[in-house]
């Protein structure tokens, strides 16, 4: 029997080890990599080519969700399940619109998050029990539409994030593999377009829209 190839992506590494090993567990299943950092975990992926990935949405350098979107993007067989405390429509509008095939609570029986592989595996999608009962109008699409994060490109979200986090425009740049001017050229857009202006607005923004998460979590 083929396994289905796991990849970790969480920033805590005790969450990590000890989903490894309830995972580890089943028999049809089996974890090939482990990553702390959204933009490690795309360099993972490009090099394991595993069959789903179960990523937190709190990621440093790139959140889960705009992991998820690029990995569709450019390996569409790699398939994508968040395992989040958040259950926020928000959230999961982004997520959904991200091509994620399955959306699970970390505080919910192990069963689930095995169910979502199992159908992310064979890219079909998979809401767990509790985000379902919270969210019983998921077909309404009606925020998602209205979400301003829609308004940005797919980089405008990964420089985003990191004025977000703190980070300086030299320390996006070599991060992204880009210059410091483009930075700042992204930068400038994503301040008119959501019409930020300080690093404040950019971390309330950021949570607000579950680009960043609260770092006491």
């Amino acid at each position: 029997m083929n396994k289905i190839r796991i990849i970790l992506a969480d920033d805590h590494v005790v969450v990590r080890q000890g989903i490894r090993r309830l995972l580890d567990q089943e028999d049809d299943m089996v974890v090939i990599g482990e990553a702390d950092d959204g933009l490690k975990l795309l360099d993972m992926t490009e090099k394991l080519r595993p069959d789903v990935i179960v990523v937190d949405l709190k990621m440093p350098n790139l959140n889960g969700i705009d992991a998820a979107a690029k990995i569709k993007k450019s390996l569409p067989n790699v398939h994508t399940v968040i395992l989040t405390m958040h259950a926020e429509r928000a959230y999961i509008d982004r997520a959904m619109q991200a091509g994620v095939c399955g959306y699970v609570l970390k505080d919910e029986d192990m069963w689930e998050t095995c169910t979502a592989i199992r159908h992310a595996a064979q890219g079909n999608h998979y809401l767990s029990t509790a985000v379902t009962k919270r969210l019983p109008d998921l077909k309404d699409k009606s925020t998602a539409e209205l979400n301003p994060i829609n308004l940005l490109t797919a980089r405008e979200r990964e420089v985003f994030q990191m004025v977000a986090e703190g980070k300086t425009n030299q320390e996006a740049a070599d991060l992204l593999g880009i210059s410091t001017r483009t930075v700042e050229v992204h930068r400038a857009h994503v301040n008119k377009k959501l019409n930020l202006k300080t690093h404040v607005d950019f971390v309330r923004f950021a949570m607000k829209y579950g680009i960043l998460m609260d770092r006491e979590e």
